[in-house]
């Protein structure tokens, strides 16, 4: 195994490839130990076992031979139970950004977007600095509604400036200005 490490690490080759594939094959019925050790119920096997597989191959990839060349075996063992518990506990853990109580509260069969109040829409652009946005409360529905909406998060993230933000919004409002007029003031 040690001999095609070296392989492996010594260039990007057909020949280091190939020392890939023979490795992970040769590592395959520990993989399947590791498979059959990480799976738990309500996961699903196809899933954890794309994780064990695409880790088998990146410790062949990356292993540091030239570090530890003594018990090959044992180590890429070791690297690769735990790449797999690391990449299983980011891949499958529950998203941390959903907010659980504000998803309980939205209706069944509602989308999130159907569901921005316009009086709320209106104040979160007033704290975001985009006074020209919520003019008029009546506007904040339906598509204008959303696109406010992601313009307050944009600001929110820093994604945009107050001012393309404002930009944006007096564009695309009922009566704008033609694109080109709108392009140009907007250096275009």
């Amino acid at each position: 195994m040690g001999v095609l490490l070296h392989r492996v690490s010594a260039g990007d080759g057909r020949d280091a490839e190939l020392a890939a594939r023979v490795l992970v094959q040769a590592m395959l019925p520990h993989a399947c130990r590791v498979l059959r050790g990480c799976a738990r119920s309500g996961e699903d096997i196809e899933d954890v076992a794309q994780v064990v597989i695409a880790s088998l191959w990146e410790v062949v990839r990356t292993f540091p031979i030239a570090r530890r060349p003594r018990k090959v075996a044992t180590g890429l063992r070791l690297e690769l139970w735990h790449r797999v518990s690391r990449e299983l506990k980011r891949e499958l853990a529950p998203s941390e950004h959903l907010d659980e109580t504000w998803a309980a509260a939205l209706p069944g069969g509602v989308e999130p977007e159907d569901a921005v109040d316009p009086v709320l829409l209106a104040r979160a652009t007033e704290e975001a600095g985009l006074h020209a946005a919520a003019s008029a409360v009546e506007e904040l529905e339906g598509a204008r509604g959303e696109m406010v909406a992601l313009l307050v998060w944009a600001l929110e993230c820093e994604v945009l400036t107050t001012e393309a933000a404002s930009g944006i919004c007096d564009h695309y409002r009922e009566g704008a200005p033609q694109d080109a007029a709108a392009a140009s003031a907007w250096g275009g």
